[in-house]
């Protein structure tokens, strides 16, 4: 059975219930949609709407793995996931994290979530927004609404409206590989 590793890139402060409901039905969608595939999860952290996407996760079977950084090793970590202590700040455990994966997920967030996006993006792996969460990384389409950060890289950046939207970018992307 082949491997589907996807990052979600989610705040690490209380979520909405807007942006936790999106969520919820994003996991549920790619859990659903990737039974041919072994779905592995990674996440930096387990707090937020990152906390509650680890729980459905592992509510619905999936591999997860916690890549930490140093200020995030003391929080206790559910039973069954896999954990990495970095000993990085989070902007070195970010590159880790991305780097680990085929496709990176944003399902809402602030500045950290921002950068990981944006370290994907860099290099090469395919980055898809979920947007409508309510939350900072929404207006990140309106500087880029192209998905297109950088001219010489190119488009390595998808929009999508519904989590429907959003599991269907991520299988078709996965299957191509890095951009």
């Amino acid at each position: 059975m082949r491997r589907l590793q996807v990052c979600f890139a989610a705040y690490s402060g209380e979520p909405s219930e807007k942006a936790s409901e999106l969520a919820d039905r994003l996991v549920e969608l790619l859990v659903s949609r990737c039974k041919d595939r072994q779905l592995v999860a990674f996440l930096g952290g387990y707090r937020g709407l990152m906390r509650r996407i680890v729980d459905r996760l592992r509510e619905a079977g999936a591999t997860v793995v916690l890549i930490l950084p140093r200020d995030y090793e003391g929080v206790d970590e559910p039973e069954g996931v896999i954990v990495v202590r970095t000993g990085m700040d989070s902007k070195g455990r970010s590159t880790i994290l991305v780097r680990s994966c085929d496709v990176v997920i944003v399902a809402g967030g602030a500045s950290g979530t921002l950068m990981e996006a944006v370290a994907a993006y860099g290099i090469g792996v395919p980055v898809v927004y979920l947007v409508g969460t309510g939350l900072p990384t929404d207006s990140f389409r309106i500087a880029y609404p192209d998905g297109v950060l950088d001219e010489r890289i190119g488009r390595g950046i998808w929009y999508a409206e519904t989590p429907e939207e959003a599991a269907e970018l991520v299988c078709s992307l996965a299957e191509k590989g890095p951009q």
